[in-house]
């Protein structure tokens, strides 16, 4: 129950932004896919870096790049080798360990080097993918909650390049 009430404070703190629906749902999309990206350690830095450089919500970025965290990680990193395998065709072992039995750094690194490239497809593709829907979730969820927070529209953070010219 305590993750739960937590995820419900995070997004009502996401949706309490002072910025347009458009803007809430682009930085946690932005920080989603960065969740994916495989510079595991480099996730905070790079979701400042982007909300600094497109002015948008730090707090929207980070909150996106909380996707990937230790209860998920063999989730986001397994699916997106298996994805990248899939994609680019690749059926040989995952995992090849070198006869010897060398676990130094080089022995780990020539028996990994071979799931290099599935893993970068694999964490690009499902990258996009994933921000792309929690765009789509996100993005209509923050609207409704501006309508019902501003209820006369006229402060209201609406994004109005989608609403047309009046």
């Amino acid at each position: 129950m305590r993750s739960r009430f937590d995820l419900k404070k995070a997004l009502r703190y996401i949706l309490n932004l002072e910025d347009t629906p458009h803007q809430i749902a682009l930085g946690f999309a932005l920080g989603v896919f960065i969740a994916f990206s495989p510079l595991m350690g480099l996730h905070t830095v790079s979701a400042l870096a982007l909300a600094a450089m497109l002015r948008t919500s730090s707090l929207a970025i980070l909150t996106g790049t909380l996707v990937n965290n230790p209860w998920t990680i063999a989730f986001v990193y397994g699916g997106s080798l298996y994805v990248g395998r899939w994609v680019l065709r690749d059926g040989g072992p995952i995992l090849s360990l070198p006869h010897g039995g060398d676990l130094l750094i080089q022995g780990v690194w020539e028996a990994a080097k071979g799931n290099l490239l599935p893993f970068l497809v694999g964490t690009s593709l499902l990258g996009a993918i994933m921000a792309l829907l929690s765009y789509l979730i996100l993005y209509p969820l923050a609207r409704c909650y501006a309508i019902k927070r501003y209820p006369g529209g006229a402060l209201a953070p609406i994004d109005q390049d989608h609403l047309g010219s009046v």
